[in-house]
């Protein structure tokens, strides 16, 4: 019996998308951390950060996001108090095999570092799980769903075990897909030999982009309290 057709995949609509692929980006935020009101600084570069959701003439489908060898990272007082590294992000919000055409989930893995000065020693992780999103076909207002769970080690406490919970809604503004507000949550409970640490973190931002540079106003907080006021910068290497 021949498999059943396949959905059509989510295209590229001219009317929102723009010229440049999300390669060799950049992205420079400034603002303040309260409650130590210590002013703050991230950069973000990567030599690709595509996200669902994003309508590119020279890049990938809006229902993939891909991000290769990135790094994140903040500074405040003149110290590095979190990075991030990433050697591969991918997310796919479609079901890209026939043979499991009998759930509506797609899937995401990354293999990454995370390190957080008041949260997390350094941990090196590779993660995989089901993502599915609703709402418009084209992706542009949308609403994820993520759960991963993965292995890592931990600097001083080896072998750990990792989740990460996550729920993005996304609507779109108007114009350019790259015009957008967005809230993000995430949970992510990390089990050693020494117990269990909990990261979670709420974001809200609003993404003002152009053909090559995007604005981006947002707010943070996380489970300890900390929040951080910033306006993000994002231009092409």
């Amino acid at each position: 019996m021949p498999p059943a057709p396949r959905e059509p995949r989510p295209a590229i609509d001219a009317r929102v998308a723009v010229t440049r692929s999300g390669a060799y980006t950049v992205r420079a935020a400034g603002g303040v951390s309260v409650p130590t009101n210590a002013p703050r600084l991230e950069v973000d570069a990567a030599v690709l950060d595509e996200r669902p959701g994003e309508h590119r003439h020279a890049g990938m489908r809006p229902d993939l996001g891909m991000r290769c060898v990135g790094v994140r990272l903040a500074v405040e007082e003149g110290r590095v108090v979190s990075h991030e590294g990433t050697l591969l992000h991918f997310r796919t919000l479609r079901r890209e095999l026939p043979q499991v055409k009998r759930h509506p989930f797609g899937w995401g893995a990354r293999v990454s570092s995370s390190y957080d000065e008041a949260r997390l020693p350094f941990l090196a992780s590779a993660e995989a799980g089901p993502e599915i999103a609703f709402g418009d076909p084209r992706l542009l207002t949308h609403l994820r769903l993520a759960l991963h769970g993965g292995a890592g080690v931990m600097d001083r406490e080896g072998p750990a075990l990792s989740a990460r919970a996550e729920a993005a809604a996304r609507v779109h503004l108007g114009g350019l897909s790259t015009r957008h507000a967005d809230l993000r949550a995430e949970t992510r409970p990390v089990v050693t030999r020494d117990g269990i640490r909990w990261l979670s973190t709420v974001e809200a931002s609003v993404e003002l982009g152009g053909e090559r540079w995007a604005v981006r106003p947002l707010v943070r907080l996380d489970a300890r309290g900390s929040r951080h006021a910033l306006v993000e910068v994002t231009a092409p290497w």
